[in-house]
Formats: C-alpha cells, sequence, structure tokens
C-alpha cells in the first residue's frame, strides 16, 4: 500500500506539475574516484572513496541492484565495487565503472535500461562501453562517450532524447530500447522527468523536450521540442528539474526559469520565469528535483528551498521556502535532492539524509520523515 500511495504522488497528486527526477551535471570525466550521493524517486545511493556503491529504500523493480526485489532496503547494503558514477531516475539506477563500462539495472518498461527488452532487471546489466558520463531522467537515459557523442534510449513522449520523430508519423520513435546518437561535442548532461540539458564544449547550453512550463526555453508557441535548441553561453554546470531548471555560469552565478508556482526557482516569488532569472551567487554546484532544490556554494555552504511538505528542505519545518535556506554551515561536498529526501555528503565522509522517508530511503532503519539532517553512513 505504501508503494502504491508513493507511485501516486509521483503522478502529480501533490505538486500538481509534471513530475521529474533532477539530476544535475554530471562531470564528463574522470581522473579519480570522489566521493558523491546520488538518489532516484525512492532510492538512494552512495559512492566511497574506494569506489564502492552502496544503496537503500525503494525496491520494487530491483532499483538497488542487490538481486532481490519486492522489498524496501531498509539499510544500505554494498552492490559494486570500483564505482565512479552512479544515477537514479524513477524505478532505475545508471551505474560508470572505473573502465569505462556503464550498467544499469531495475524498472523498464520504457526501455530505458537499453537492453533491447521492456523486462525489469534486478541485475546489473553492462549496455555500453567507452562512456564518460551518464544520467538517469525519469523514464529515460543519456550518456557521454569518450568521443563526446550523446546517446539516449528510453521514452521521448515529450522529446526528452532529442530525437525527431518521421513526418507524417508522429507515435513512432516514442520509445527506443537501444541508445540512438542525439548530437556531438558534449561534455555534460543533465535529464529530468521529460526534458534534457547538456552542455557542450564551447560553455554552450542546449535543452529539448517538455516545454509547456517554459523549463526548455522562452517559446511559448512551442510545447514539446523534439531536436536541440540553443539556450544561453557561458554555462559550467546544469540541473533540469520538474519543470524548471538551474544552470551555473563561469562566473558562479545561479540561473533558474520555468515553473514557480511553489516557490521552485527560489528567486522570493511565485511567479512563473520564462526567461532565465539570477538566484544566488558563488554557486559550485545545484541539484533540482520535481519539488525542491539544493546548492553548495564556495565555502561549502549547503542551501534549499521550493516546497517542504515532507521536511526535503531539512530546515526543521514543513513549510515551502520561496527563497534559499542555508541548512548546513561548511564541509558539504556533495548533495543530491530527489522529490521528497535529500541527502548530503561532509568532508569527513559521513552521508545526512532528511525529508521523505515512507519507503526508507533515508536508510536509518525506519520510515519516520526527518524534518533535519540525520547521519545515515558513517567511514
Amino acid at each position: 500500500m505504501k508503494n502504491l500511495f508513493l507511485k501516486m504522488l509521483l503522478l502529480g497528486v501533490v505538486i500538481g506539475v509534471l513530475p521529474i527526477f533532477a539530476y544535475a551535471n554530471e562531470d564528463a570525466t574522470y581522473e579519480k574516484i570522489s566521493p558523491i550521493v546520488r538518489a532516484g524517486d525512492g532510492h538512494s545511493m552512495h559512492i566511497t572513496e574506494e569506489g564502492i556503491l552502496w544503496a537503500w529504500g525503494w525496491n520494487d523493480f530491483g532499483q538497488i541492484g542487490s538481486g532481490r526485489t519486492g522489498f524496501d532496503q531498509t539499510k544500505p547494503v554494498q552492490v559494486m565495487e570500483n564505482v565512479v558514477y552512479v544515477s537514479g531516475g524513477f524505478g532505475h539506477t545508471v551505474v560508470l565503472t572505473a573502465n569505462g563500462d556503464l550498467w544499469t539495472w531495475g524498472f523498464n518498461t520504457d526501455g530505458q535500461i537499453g537492453d533491447g527488452t521492456w523486462t525489469h532487471r534486478r541485475n546489473p546489466f553492462r549496455v555500453k562501453q567507452n562512456i564518460a558520463s551518464a544520467t538517469a531522467g525519469d523514464q529515460h537515459t543519456m550518456a557521454i562517450t569518450n568521443d563526446g557523442v550523446l546517446w539516449a534510449w528510453g521514452s521521448s513522449m515529450y522529446g526528452q532524447l532529442g530525437i525527431p520523430r518521421p513526418e507524417g508519423r508522429p507515435f513512432e520513435g516514442l520509445f527506443h530500447r537501444y541508445p540512438v546518437q542525439v548530437m556531438e561535442d558534449v561534455i555534460a548532461v543533465s535529464a529530468g522527468f521529460a526534458h534534457t540539458m547538456a552542455i557542450t564544449a564551447d560553455g554552450t547550453l542546449w535543452g529539448w523536450g517538455n516545454n509547456r512550463h517554459n523549463q526548455v526555453n522562452n517559446d511559448t508557441t512551442i510545447r514539446y521540442h523534439h531536436v536541440p535548441v540553443q539556450i544561453m553561453e557561458d554555462v559550467m554546470s546544469v540541473s533540469a528539474g520538474g519543470a524548471f531548471t538551474f544552470a551555473i555560469t563561469s562566473d558562479g552565478a545561479l540561473w533558474a526559469w520555468g515553473a514557480n508556482n511553489y516557490g521552485f526557482l527560489g528567486d522570493g516569488t511565485t511567479i512563473n520565469r520564462r526567461n532565465p532569472i539570477q538566484i544566488m551567487e558563488n554557486v559550485t554546484y545545484v541539484s533540482a528535483s520535481r519539488s525542491h532544490t539544493m546548492a553548495i556554494t564556495t565555502d561549502g555552504a549547503l542551501w534549499g528551498w521550493g516546497v517542504n511538505s515532507a521536511g526535503q528542505i531539512g530546515d526543521g519545518t514543513t513549510l515551502n521556502r520561496n527563497s534559499p535556506v542555508q541548512i548546513k554551515q561548511d564541509d558539504v561536498v556533495s548533495t543530491h535532492a530527489s522529490i521528497f529526501h535529500t541527502l548530503a555528503l561532509t568532508a569527513d565522509g559521513t552521508v545526512w539524509g532528511w525529508g521523505g522517508n515512507l519507503v526508507s530511503q533515508l536508510g536509518d532503519g525506519t520510515e519516520e520523515d526527518r524534518h533535519y539532517p540525520i547521519q545515515i553512513f558513517t567511514p
């Protein structure tokens, strides 16, 4: 019953806009293994400095990768070794190992695993090699090969794969079970529920997919972009949220645009924005979910804003915030915002979590929501 309730929430019952898994800018190259935290819908992941992947939380479709399904993983369990990056979608997981192999598992109704089937996988499947970066959207997956080519597979219902549809055949090409080439010269990509953003080597930001809330660009005449369109220049990092987008420019300024009816953008209002508006300065990283956003500034401080119904902002309340609120003062090196929960990693290797815990996504052995950060994993 609890999983059914979670799925209802994901369909927009609470927020009222398109749901999304938002996944901030994915580094394009890996010189060493850097510890990070990432989250999918209701499952959470952590890579240690030794390259060990741990996971916990919702596991209906095998998205934990432990080889078992049908129960929630209430505590972190070791999944793989030699892992350098991980990303989670609605119910699938994407992992990059040190040798450049890309592995996927979990939910596969739309072909997001990329194995040529519609069958869910509870064990890792190697889908592609020579990968530099990858990201899991809600029902689709994006990956960049070492030569800068961007590949996509899974659902393209809203054009989120960036692949043109055949003229006169609108229902052809809605789903792709194998990787399809999208564009070249890409160094970073962020996949959301229904739109995708990518950065090319010259710092140009491109976007495609659902544009109903102008989360791609300010063109109000096009609801769905099926091919990449240029957005802005001088971009170093990007995160595609539910119906909104955040980008960091080379000067550390954080920009946002799209839906803002719950204070999603953090500009102090609830006014939707068709064009980028500056939110903060001195930002090094941003992670946007369907409901809220977290950002790290140059001093290591962690900030959050947006919907806070489950305490996912972490300020000790359940009040929505339409402007940034400081959550941790310093030493935050990684963070990730999911729909109802948030993860953070501090410099000492401690993993923190807060927000909704309906499917044990906080990994503390309970199903109790937490409105402030609690320790989950200690090295």
